[in-house]
């Protein structure tokens, strides 16, 4: 069993000593992943609410898909920032940005990236089915009022905790592939699952523990954020470092980049 309380110690302690560099890294890191979100539920309001407005469509799937390409690479260059802020050894906030130009790096960071956003999205996809459904019943007058609100609330239930499920599975996932850039993406993301196995609810505990932190960002209109985001950054990447050295997790055998 871990102990949270020195873990978040040690994290807040790394980034209390540049305050200013874990924010700045966090905010150029997290900004095309608002982008992201607000694109992708753009998108999936349109094609639930059966509106057709082609035009806000498709500037949403730009917006998309150029996100992606930002997104998903320096989030993995953000968990080796944060690895390399916890062991004691700060890297410069643009060194983030280095991944972008090593096409070999940003190739495998991408791939990376993109084998968890599939996932997710596909688990997700397949939680939310039940909502999806009851819509759909719902629009024919083919159930009961009743029926329906219960196997929309099931589906709502079912797709929140599978976004949970999903964002513990795979939370490692940036940290493997940055730490190890010789695993296939698919061997990163596969790691991640292997070192939470039988320790989701701790590691459920520990983000749970952020709840307090993550309310005063809202009561702050966000701007809370700027140290909360990063104190939570730092702690993960702790956790990982931990986790690792005491599971003596196996690696698989080196591949090359073009095993992707």
């Amino acid at each position: 069993m871990l102990n949270r309380s020195e873990i978040k110690l040690g994290a807040r302690a790394a980034v209390w000593q540049r305050p200013l560099g874990p924010a700045l890294a966090v905010l150029l890191a997290r900004l095309p992943g608002i982008v992201l979100g607000v694109s992708a539920y753009s998108i999936v309001r349109y094609l639930i609410a059966g509106r057709v407005d082609l035009h806000s469509f498709f500037v949403g799937l730009l917006a998309l898909c150029v996100s992606l390409f930002v997104t998903l690479p320096l989030n993995v260059s953000l968990a080796g920032y944060f690895i390399a802020l916890v062991s004691g050894s700060p890297q410069r906030v643009p060194s983030l940005l280095a991944i972008f130009s090593d096409m070999a790096q940003y190739r495998h960071a991408y791939f990376a990236g993109l084998s968890v956003f599939a996932r997710q999205a596909v688990w997700c996809g397949l939680a939310f089915l039940p909502c999806a459904l009851s819509h759909v019943l719902r629009a024919a007058h083919a159930a009961p009022p009743p029926a329906l609100n219960a196997l929309w609330l099931a589906g709502a239930v079912l797709f929140l905790s599978t976004i949970v499920l999903c964002a513990l599975r795979y939370a490692f996932a940036a940290h493997f592939a940055w730490e190890y850039t010789y695993l296939t993406a698919s061997e990163a993301v596969d790691m991640s699952v292997a070192a939470t196995r039988g320790r989701m609810s701790e590691l459920l505990l520990l983000l749970a523990s952020f709840l307090p932190w993550l309310l005063l960002c809202v009561a702050t209109a966000g701007l809370a954020s700027l140290w909360v985001l990063p104190y939570l950054d730092a702690t993960l990447a702790a956790y990982y470092l931990i986790l690792k050295r005491q599971e003596g997790i196996r690696l698989p055998t080196p591949k090359e980049y073009t095993d992707v």
